[in-house]
Order: C-alpha cells, then sequence, then structure tokens
C-alpha cells in the first residue's frame, strides 16, 4: 500500500515539473511576452577619415557591449550579438581624432552602412624648403606613419610635373626637384601613400627659386625716405641704389607707440614702385614706418629706412602726444574738433613746416593748428613744450600759431610752460575757455593775440623778438600781469577794449612802443617798466588810468586824443639821448594838469599839458646801473623820488598804487 502511494506521488511530481518547464520554455517565446525574448541584433559599416579614404585597424567599441570590431582593409566592422536599444559606438586609431555614432538598435534588427568618421589628429604629412638654388629645390618631408611619397609641382606657365612615388615607406623624406627655371616660382603638393593604401596630400605652396643675377645675402637699404602730407594721406616715397635685383619692398607701421604691423609687402609694391599713399590713417595719431627692400629669395635690408608722421586733418578723439617721439612733425592743418582733447606730455617738441602744399583752412599757404575742443600742454620749467618752426632759417611767419576757438560744452585748455617760435600769431584766442601761466614766446610776428577773449586773466608771458608782443581787441574785463618783452616792435597794443588792466610788467628795447593803447575806456596800467627806443607809451580813448609806470624812451606819453586820462606816480626819463623828445605830449587838447610825476632828460618835459597840483622835481631819478650796464630802474637808496607819489610813497614801477 505505502509503495503504491509513493509511486502516485513521484508521477505527480514528474508532471508538474514538466508542465512547468514547457510553460517557461515554450510559453515566454510567444507574441504574447515579447520581454522575455533572447533574439539579438547586429550593425556594420565603415570608418572613414576626413577625405572619405577608409581606416585599416580602427578599433570600434559599443557602451553596451563587453566585444570590440575592427576595421579590415576596406576600413569595414561588423558587430553581432548586440542588445536591442541605445548603442553609442566610438572608433579610434593612432594619429586620429576619437570618432563616434549613435544608433538605435530594434529587436533582431541589423543595421548597415553605419559610418563613422575620425579625423586625423594633426597634419599626417607636411612639406619645407630645405635648399633652394637657381635651378633646383630640396624638399623635407615628414609623415605621421610610414608613407611612400610623391611631388606634384608646377610653373605657373607649364603643365605638371609629377615624380615616381619612392620606394621606400618611411616617416622622414628628401626629395630633390631638377631642371627648374631660374627666379621661377612653382606651386606644389606632396602626396604620400600608407602601407594600408591611404593616400594624404599636402596643401598647395609654393616655392621660388633663386634669381638668376642673385647677389648672396640681404640686398641694399633704401634711401632718401620721405613723408609728405597730401590730401588723401601721407605719402612715402624713398630711393634704391642697390646692385642686388629685388623683387619689391615691405612696409611696416605702427600706431601711436605700438608694435609695428606689415602695411604693404612686396608683393603689392614692386621694385619700380616706390611711392605709396597711406590712406587708411586718423588725423592726430603718431605712426611710425619703415621701408625694407626685398629680394627675389625673400632677404630684407639690414636696416630699414625709418620715419615717423603725424597726419593732419581733425581729431575726433582724445589723444595723447608722448615727449619720447620728439619732434613730432605737423605738415598740414590741424583741428581738434570740440568735445575731444589733444594733451601733450612735458618736454615734447612739435615743429611745423613751411609752404606747406596740404594746408588749407583760414590760411592756405601756412600750417594752422585750431582748437575747437580742448588742449592740454602743461609742461614743467626744465620740460617746457615747444612748437616751433621745422624751417632751417626760421622766419616769423612759417606757421600760423595755435588759435584758438570758443565752441559749445568746452572744457578749459591749459597753457603752462609753453615755448613757441616761428609763428605768425604764437597764441590767437576766441573766448576765455583758456588758461595761460608761463608762456613764451620768440620770433613770432604777434606773441599772444586776444580777439574777443573777454574774461580772459593771463599771467606769467616772456615775449621776444616779435613784432608785436601781446595785442588785445575787442575784449571786455581781460587782465594781464607778470609780462616781460624784450626786442620787440610793439610791447602791448591794446584796440577798442574796455575794463581792461596791465600790471605788473617789464618791457625792454622796444623798437617803437612800449603800449599803445587805443581801447574804448577804463583801461588801467599799473606798475610796469617801459623801456624805448622811440616812445614810451601811446594812449587814445576815454578813462585811461596809467601810474606808477617807469618810462625810459626818447618820447615819454604821447596823448592822441585821450579824454579824462590819469597819469601821475611815474617816472619819465631819457636816459640815453639828453634833451630830446617830449616827456608828455598832448597832441589834441592843451588843457590838462598831470601832476605827481617826475620828468627828466626830454627836450621839453611837456607839451600842451602841464604838472600843476603838485610839487615838481623833475630830477635825475638815480636808476640802479648805467646806460652801459643796462638799468636796473629800481631806486638807488639816496634817490629823491622815494616819497614823492601822492601816497608819500615812492614814484614809478616799483611803488605801491
Amino acid at each position: 500500500m505505502r509503495k503504491k502511494v509513493f509511486l502516485a506521488v513521484l508521477r505527480y511530481t514528474l508532471v508538474l515539473f514538466v508542465s512547468l518547464f514547457v510553460i517557461f520554455t515554450v510559453g515566454c517565446s510567444t507574441d504574447d511576452n515579447p520581454v522575455l525574448q533572447t533574439q539579438r541584433g547586429s550593425i556594420s559599416g565603415l570608418v572613414l577619415d576626413s577625405n572619405k579614404k577608409a581606416v585599416q585597424g580602427a578599433i570600434v567599441t559599443s557602451n553596451r557591449s563587453l566585444y570590440k570590431a575592427e576595421t579590415d582593409e576596406m576600413g569595414r566592422f561588423t558587430f553581432t550579438s548586440l542588445d536591442t536599444g541605445h548603442h553609442y559606438l566610438t572608433a579610434e586609431r593612432d594619429g586620429y581624432f576619437l570618432g563616434s555614432q549613435t544608433v538605435e538598435l530594434g529587436y533582431g534588427q541589423t543595421l548597415e552602412g553605419i559610418n563613422i568618421t575620425i579625423g586625423s589628429l594633426e597634419k599626417m604629412i607636411s612639406a619645407s624648403v630645405a635648399v633652394r638654388e637657381k635651378t633646383s629645390v630640396v624638399l623635407d618631408i615628414k609623415c605621421y606613419e610610414e608613407m611612400s611619397v610623391s611631388v606634384n609641382y608646377r610653373e605657373m606657365s607649364n603643365l605638371p610635373i609629377i615624380t615616381e612615388p619612392t620606394s621606400e615607406k618611411t616617416t622622414q623624406h628628401r626629395i630633390t626637384l631638377s631642371n627648374l627655371f631660374p627666379g621661377a616660382e612653382y606651386y606644389y603638393t606632396v602626396t604620400g601613400t600608407t602601407t594600408d593604401g591611404r593616400k594624404f596630400t599636402t596643401d598647395s605652396t609654393s616655392f621660388k627659386t633663386v634669381y638668376l643675377y642673385d647677389i648672396d645675402g640681404a640686398p641694399e637699404n633704401p634711401e632718401n625716405f620721405r613723408i609728405t602730407q597730401t590730401f588723401n594721406g601721407p605719402e612715402l616715397s624713398w630711393e634704391y641704389h642697390g646692385t642686388d635685383p629685388i623683387k619689391g619692398f615691405r612696409i611696416y607701421r605702427s600706431e601711436n607707440g605700438g608694435s609695428l604691423t606689415v602695411l604693404r609687402d612686396e608683393n603689392d609694391v614692386l621694385a619700380s614702385q616706390m611711392v605709396i599713399v597711406d590712406d587708411c590713417i586718423f588725423a592726430g595719431r603718431y605712426y611710425t614706418y619703415e621701408v625694407y627692400a626685398v629680394d627675389y629669395e625673400g632677404n630684407l635690408s639690414y636696416i630699414p629706412a625709418k620715419k615717423s608722421f603725424v597726419p593732419t586733418g581733425r581729431i575726433n578723439e582724445n589723444i595723447t602726444w608722448k615727449k619720447e617721439w620728439s619732434p613730432i612733425d605737423i605738415e598740414g592743418d590741424l583741428t581738434i574738433s570740440s568735445r575731444y582733447s589733444l594733451t601733450i606730455e612735458p618736454g615734447t617738441s612739435i615743429r611745423f613746416v613751411a609752404d606747406s602744399n596740404s594746408a588749407s583752412g583760414f590760411k592756405n599757404n601756412i600750417c594752422e593748428f585750431i582748437v575747437e575742443g580742448t588742449l592740454i600742454a602743461c609742461g614743467t620749467e626744465n620740460e617746457p613744450i615747444k612748437f616751433l618752426s621745422q624751417s632751417s632759417i626760421p622766419q616769423k611767419d612759417d606757421w600760423d600759431g595755435i588759435r584758438f576757438l570758443a565752441s559749445d560744452d568746452q572744457i578749459k585748455s591749459q597753457i603752462d610752460n609753453v615755448i613757441i617760435s616761428g609763428a605768425e600769431t604764437g597764441l590767437e584766442i576766441y573766448g576765455n575757455n583758456i588758461e595761460i601761466n608761463h608762456y613764451k614766446a620768440r620770433y613770432c610776428k604777434t606773441g599772444l593775440a586776444l580777439i574777443t577773449a573777454s574774461g580772459s586773466a593771463i599771467t606769467g608771458l616772456e615775449i621776444e623778438d616779435c613784432e608785436t608782443a601781446i595785442k588785445a581787441e575787442s575784449s571786455f574785463y581781460c587782465s594781464i600781469s607778470e609780462l616781460i618783452t624784450n626786442s620787440c616792435n610793439v610791447a602791448v597794443e591794446l584796440i577798442r577794449n574796455s575794463d581792461f588792466r596791465l600790471s605788473n610788467f617789464d618791457v625792454r628795447n622796444c623798437l617803437t612802443a612800449g603800449v599803445r593803447s587805443g581801447d574804448k575806456k577804463n583801461t588801467i596800467i599799473r606798475n610796469g617798466v617801459i623801456n624805448s627806443l622811440q616812445n614810451g607809451m601811446t594812449i587814445n580813448g576815454e578813462l585811461c588810468d596809467v601810474q606808477f609806470i617807469t618810462i625810459d624812451a626818447i618820447n615819454g606819453i604821447l596823448l592822441e586824443g585821450a579824454t579824462q586820462t590819469v597819469i601821475q606816480n611815474n617816472i619819465i626819463a631819457n636816459m640815453t639821448t639828453n634833451a630830446t623828445g617830449n616827456g608828455i605830449e598832448d597832441m589834441v587838447s592843451n588843457d590838462n594838469a598831470f601832476p605827481y610825476n617826475n620828468i627828466y632828460g626830454f627836450k621839453n618835459a611837456t607839451v600842451n599839458c602841464t604838472q600843476a597840483g603838485a610839487s615838481i622835481y623833475n630830477i635825475d631819478p638815480m636808476f640802479v646801473g648805467t646806460v652801459d650796464s643796462k638799468y636796473d630802474y629800481h631806486l638807488k637808496s639816496n634817490s629823491g623820488l622815494l616819497n614823492v607819489a601822492s601816497n608819500k610813497g615812492e614814484l614809478g614801477a616799483y611803488g605801491a598804487e
């Protein structure tokens, strides 16, 4: 009985096991249960380089497979037994960048034509010229891997020539090209073939054989380099007298002291062309040019022709001129436009050419410097800023000078420790938006001109050997002080001003007159020395007040229709030509009295006027110094004029108002 029960249980267990096996092996492979199926897919394709050439020996991997595939001689690869889903394929080979491709593989799917491109890690082949001769050239060729190479070359007017591939496959080759034309340019490419048949070709490049009549070494230097301002820009010209034949010239240019860059080369400026115009410039910038001769072998002359230049025109930016650029030569009209500024470093010299062909503006034949914006020219006592004539024999009108014009939103200009020479008018000022201190003018027609410059206050002027040192015209409420002049025709010329003040001045060796005042009214002249070979002062206009002045001249003061003039507390003397001239002469009226003046050494102390109203001394003022040693014009301690002024003080320039 027990045996029967045991056999029944055994049979039941075997049936259950077989049933479960059938269910899990057969039932799971039906379409109703696709998740549990086990069939796989495959991928095949090519690995190519950037030239679409097959790459042999590339290793292809998938992010979802432990296996790898290697490309054959045709660049082919095949992956089998791949899971369905997303695959990221990569291809790599020495000498190439990593390539990749992404694919989606379906159930039981076979994907073909999946190509992966890999680029060369660097140029697989390169060539350079090792030796150049008149009829031959030697090329050095480097390959990234072992290759045989051939050269395809041609002279422009002939058919191409291809050399036989080298028999040996190596990474370095040297090939000689013979039977070439002297001085000819050839274009060439080099093609290399790897052991597995891949081909690589260099970019097209060129070489030039040695010119038939070439002389070894660098060509001679260009000579007589000149830069001339024209309306189209700076014109560069030079000469070449060398015996070495040259292809042309190479011109370098730097801007505002920066690095030199090529402006034009020998392919553009041929040997027969020794003039160019630089039409890509900006007014006011500082340019430096260097010109080299270049022979047919590419050799440059050892020493370039070098010159710097500042183009003229309108400055439409903020610019600084540096001392190290001195001297800065200007060959035309330069204008600082409104809202822009030019700053000049201490110690800088600026030279203006005479008779410029490129001048325009107000005066067509000389250079003008016009300030509509702002000029900051602040030198120091030891390093003044100089504006000069470039002429070897300067004249008083070689250039126009600096003209300041009033404009809207103008920032105040500054002139400090500045010297101007050879100008028609050193500084010509319209408006009052300028501050002037320690200004010197030498050998100009006019040192300083104030034209409708109302409100200007100027101190610290030294002017020498000018026709007119200072001219002020049609200006109101202006003042000039601390003025020194020497050897000028007229020291100060005042025309139609009102409320003008001139004080603390010392003008010597005036040829015609120290001060000529033709103002409208309210001119005040105080504490000054006038030394003149003719007239000390001429006065016209209304309400001119002249006090504490020392005059040494043939004629002291001439009144030419002046009304309500005050002349007192002055020393008026003729120390060089005694008993000549007149001290004070009223050329229109005859009823004016001018007391508190010491008049000495003239033929007539007064003409058509008197000294009534105070004690009359008219004695030798006893100046410090002598005629021969030049008077100091201070009074000696025993002078009789130390306490006879209207304020009981000293007469003359060094008395107190």
